[in-house]
């Protein structure tokens, strides 16, 4: 089976059942739609931070007192 023979056939695949490509897609688009709907942003200093770290841990303790 040639290169050609292959797009050919998934040519005629595609386009024979087009209806069902598009409500494929449509599906796809809506769920992404619906799933952005859902993120947020949180870029807290915090999450930036290694908090296991020997020192970080040192900076908590204290930054309680401190401030």
């Amino acid at each position: 089976m040639t290169t050609a023979s292959i797009i050919s056939n998934l040519e005629n695949r595609v386009f024979n059942r087009r209806r069902w490509v598009i409500g494929i897609f449509a599906v796809v688009t809506v769920f992404m739609a619906y799933s952005a709907t859902k993120l947020g942003i949180d870029a807290s200093f915090s999450k930036n931070l290694p908090l296991k770290h020997e020192y970080m841990q040192t900076f908590i303790k204290h930054g309680r007192i401190f401030g």
